[in-house]
């Protein structure tokens, strides 16, 4: 049975969530209508400044011990289609709200000014992106958060065709969309399928609500089609191998907001925890082998890439393939353990993605370039750069007292107790992950300074406040892990009761069907 939900009124009396979303797209539309660079910038970061505040009062408001959706708003739409535009947060989405507002506001407070060309046009990108991650965190009806999905395409390809850096940011920005629309288009078709399937066994029409479907006793079979056609859309955008060849050239070609706000968030693996494990519990325990073939497939293929690649933003692309791999063989560990460390891992992503792509975005900046051979010994031009660079980068490998080393050790754990061989393969992975990044640190700060990179400067106030603070939640959520593990814990444990149950029922069908086949006899005497 699906928890309880507390909605907005019994919590806090306001529509806070609503608020999240209408902030942003608002102060989009009042940076088009500033009048230049300078005023652009100001109602960028008041408005950057204001969503900061209201979509981290979550973190203060929710019940951790809840598991269900708090903050609950539900608002007419399309009543006569079932559709409801229905909002809610609980402590997995919470969190990923908080960073979403910090990270826009980093991006805008270095990106925004007067030397950006067409300010106007990119803050309103930026704004618009944002709503859209927010809606995509908060929207619990499936049609209402597929709106939210679909959003996110339209300012992606304005921030890469416009603002992008390489010469072929044009057809990167159409291939996003192709692909992405391929990937959405099979989403929605599973979507459509669940609320036929609310009709069906219901008889009382059609419904998008996810408490109601988890309600559905499935037929195993509808499942797993459900279970396939889910994996294929949200596979799209993790990305999971082998649907990832869209992300390298976009993070060649794209500007500076578009590989922090694209790497840094894996809505993909956000969506396989929100609503794949929940709703085709039955097809996910079959499935789970599929799952980890899958994850370190991408492992293994997203770090053996990343070690041959000879540009930087390519070689983090590819390594963030390789994360994703991680935290997939977590999900399909189909445990506290492994699940919650994949959310620890989608959080820890998030931070060190962004670090990582603003200093890259910065070292650009300076030398117009991200090709390994013509950067090297930016330690002596750039140090403080290279000091951030370095421990966020270690901070990626997991090592201990960073927040990457909480989420991998649970992965790890979870890992070993569903398959010991699965565990191996990660700690291999983990290891091919070292060498690519050993690489990055040889290239890039070490040796002796090319070209541009001889004479860079270092970070500028605002630069340096933005990768600190990102520093300092990377090793404070790994010094102190357990206010995000007690947030994370009680939603983690509801989808894992429905998992254990689903494995019950399949231990359950095996044992039927071995009966079926002879392989066990149930009519044998019991002995007393």
């Amino acid at each position: 049975m699906s928890p309880v939900e507390l909605t907005a009124a019994d919590t806090l009396g306001l529509p806070l969530l609503s608020l999240v979303l209408i902030v942003p797209i608002a102060f989009a539309v009042l940076a088009l209508f500033a009048p230049d660079g300078v005023q652009v910038r100001r109602v960028a970061l008041v408005g950057g400044a204001l969503e900061l505040i209201l979509a981290s009062l979550p973190l203060f408001l929710i019940d951790r011990d809840h598991p269900g959706m708090q903050l609950v708003e539900r608002h007419e739409w399309m009543p006569s289609l079932g559709v409801m535009a229905q909002l809610g947060v609980d402590g997995l989405s919470a969190p990923l709200l908080a960073l979403t507002a910090l990270i826009t506001l980093g991006v805008i407070a270095v990106g925004a000014g007067p030397q950006q060309r067409m300010p106007q046009v990119w803050v309103g990108a930026i704004f618009t992106l944002e709503t859209a991650l927010m809606g995509v965190y908060t929207a619990q009806d499936l049609i209402f958060f597929f709106m939210f999905w679909e959003m996110t395409l339209i300012p992606l390809h304005l921030l890469t065709s416009i603002y992008g850096v390489g010469r072929e940011r044009g057809f990167a920005a159409n291939k996003l969309v192709m692909t992405m629309m391929v990937g959405g288009g099979v989403l929605l078709l599973a979507f459509l399928l669940l609320g036929e399937t609310h009709r069906e066994l219901t008889g009382l029409g059609l419904s998008f609500d996810p408490v109601k479907l988890q309600a559905l006793d499935i037929p195993l079979s509808r499942q797993l089609l459900l279970f396939g056609l889910m994996l294929i859309g949200f596979g799209f955008k993790a990305p999971i191998f082998p649907f990832h060849s869209w992300m390298p050239g976009l993070l060649q070609e794209g500007s500076l907001g578009v590989g922090v706000l694209t790497v840094g968030f894996k809505l993909g693996v956000y969506g396989l925890i929100r609503f794949v494990l929940p709703l085709t519990p039955d097809a996910v325990v079959l499935a789970a082998p599929l799952l980890a073939v899958l994850g370190v497939s991408g492992l293994f293929y997203g770090a053996l890439v990343a070690l041959r690649q000879e540009s930087l933003r390519r070689a983090l692309a590819f390594g963030g393939l390789s994360h994703v791999g991680f935290a997939l063989v977590g999900l399909a560990s189909l445990n506290v353990q492994g699940v919650q460390g994949a959310v620890i891992c989608l959080v820890n992503m998030a931070l060190l993605s962004t670090g990582v792509f603003l200093l890259t975005g910065f070292v650009w900046l300076r030398t117009r370039t991200s090709e390994l051979h013509q950067l090297g010994g930016l330690w002596l031009t750039m140090p403080k750069m290279s000091t951030f660079f370095v421990l966020l980068s270690v901070a990626g490998l997991g090592l201990p007292g960073t927040s990457g080393f909480i989420g991998e050790h649970l992965v790890l754990l979870g890992a070993a107790r569903a398959n010991p061989a699965w565990a191996l393969l990660l700690a291999l992975g983990a290891a091919l992950g070292a060498a690519w990044t050993w690489r990055l640190f040889q290239s890039v700060i070490f040796g002796r300074p090319q070209g541009d990179a001889a004479t860079a400067t270092d970070l500028r106030p605002r630069e340096l406040l933005c990768v600190a603070l990102l520093a300092a939640l990377t090793f404070g959520g790994g010094l102190v892990p357990g206010p995000l593990l007690a947030l994370t814990r009680a939603p983690v444990e509801a989808i894992t009761a429905r998992l254990d149950e689903a494995q019950q029922r399949a231990e359950a069908r095996q044992g039927e069907w071995l009966v079926s086949i002879g392989v066990i006899n149930d009519d044998l005497p019991t002995q007393n």
